[in-house]
């Protein structure tokens, strides 16, 4: 608060593009009072706390960086005449590709949450800056135009999970046609149930040796004793590879918390897929048992490529349907505040914003529900499920992030927090 102070006793009150200034200044204290209230002996180079810290920051800056430049977006789209907005639609998704490279490097020691990182921060935005050109623009034609590219996403990332389903399906053929008798016609596999082919190998006790594997998440997931207890048998059979073995680093329900809170929150709050019972797949033989090593370890390998993949499609999906929704609220609900006035803009929230926003969020619930859809007909399980698991154990992450670049994303332009859009001293 005093360097925010002495900013505006330097440039003068209301400072412009204060949360710019803010992005910067936050990344220096940070560190400086973390290492002043911990002390600089329980940061020793190489040490898991070091470690974690340095995660913090990457992950703190990834975040503060990209809503830093949310505000210059919408400014820039504001001095687009009217009729040449319509080239928003091919800016963003190089945007986004540069966006995304940046968080995903930003976010590579802590690769488990990559998915929830990368989405929650950058294709939030994404989805938040749409809202707002289709709350600003009037126009249905660039609501086609913003759904026509988004339908072309889609089917590009579809072609994506295809081929990695080729790769599977070649794995598994390959494998197949290695257990099948000389004399004996082998039988074409079509298609894979994902789940129930990642369970099957990891039960198999034949499969000895998964060392391109590791159980453990970084930094670690809450999840249910019974779930911590499995893990624990699983890392005993040594199969698995060794990094972040350690039953310290669960969090299990049971350690939670007993508060009123948590109680409600967590008492049988893990949303899982139904039992699985370790067949086989449709089209796949009792070879599995036969798995070499090296062979299940590529199988099991692509598998989680795979899911990691699906996981972060559906949160995108999920975010672009949710955040047009929550952003109508907000603005249906700051017309009716007095403060409104202090917002640039004031007027124009009208029938013709409201309906255009509303049909592009109503149209947004379309490509969710098609993932939903492709996954279970291709894999054979609910990419939901995957969903709730990140909602659920990520909680607070999720609403502490969403609440915090929410205020920032939408409260720049409040006239005591900047003079204007253009810097002025």
């Amino acid at each position: 608060m005093g360097t925010f102070v002495l900013e505006a006793v330097v440039v003068g009150f209301p400072v412009p593009f204060m949360w710019q200034f803010a992005t910067p200044t936050l990344g220096i204290y940070i560190p400086v009072l973390t290492r002043l209230i911990y002390g600089p002996s329980l940061f020793v180079k190489g040490s898991r706390l070091q470690q974690h810290f340095t995660n913090f920051q990457e992950t703190v800056l990834m975040n503060l960086t990209v809503t830093g430049i949310f505000p210059f977006c919408r400014v820039l789209y504001n001095l687009l005449p009217p009729g040449y907005r319509g080239v928003v639609v091919i800016i963003l998704p190089f945007w986004k590709f540069g966006a995304r490279w940046f968080a995903v490097r930003m976010s590579r020691q802590v690769e488990d949450f990559i998915p929830e990182l990368v989405a929650f921060s950058v294709d939030f935005f994404s989805s938040l800056f749409i809202s707002v050109c289709m709350s600003t623009s009037g126009s249905f034609y660039l609501t086609a135009l913003f759904m026509v590219i988004d339908l072309v996403h889609l089917l590009i990332k579809f072609r994506g999970v295809c081929s990695q389903e080729r790769v599977l399906l070649r794995l598994l053929q390959d494998k197949e046609d290695s257990v099948i008798k000389p004399k004996e016609v082998s039988q074409k596999i079509d298609s894979v149930e994902l789940i129930t082919m990642l369970v099957g190998i990891i039960r198999d006790p034949n499969v000895t040796s998964l060392k391109r594997i590791r159980l453990r998440a970084n930094p670690p997931h809450i999840i249910s004793e019974q779930l911590s207890e499995f893990l624990q048998t699983l890392e005993a059979s040594g199969k698995f590879s060794a990094r972040n073995m350690s039953v310290n680093t669960t969090v299990s329900f049971s350690d939670t918390p007993s508060h009123r809170l948590s109680r409600w929150m967590f008492h049988r709050a893990s949303v899982v897929p139904a039992h699985v019972v370790p067949t086989s797949a449709p089209g796949l033989t009792t070879g599995v048992h036969s798995f070499r090593d090296d062979s299940s370890g590529q199988l099991v390998l692509n598998g989680l490529q795979l899911l990691f993949y699906c996981e972060y499609m559906v949160l995108v999906e999920y975010i672009e349907c949710v955040v047009p929704f929550v952003y109508l609220a907000y603005q249906s609900a700051l017309e009716q505040l007095p403060n409104v006035v202090y917002y640039p803009g004031v007027g124009e929230w009208g029938m013709t914003a409201v309906t255009n926003l509303l049909v592009f969020a109503v149209l947004k619930v379309g490509p969710l529900v098609l993932v939903h859809v492709f996954l279970l007909r291709k894999f054979a399980f609910s990419p939901l499920h995957q969903l709730a698991f990140v909602l659920e154990t990520q909680f607070y992450a999720v609403q502490t992030t969403l609440f915090t670049l929410m205020i920032f994303a939408l409260h720049y332009q409040l006239a005591h927090l900047g003079r204007s859009t253009i810097l002025l001293f």
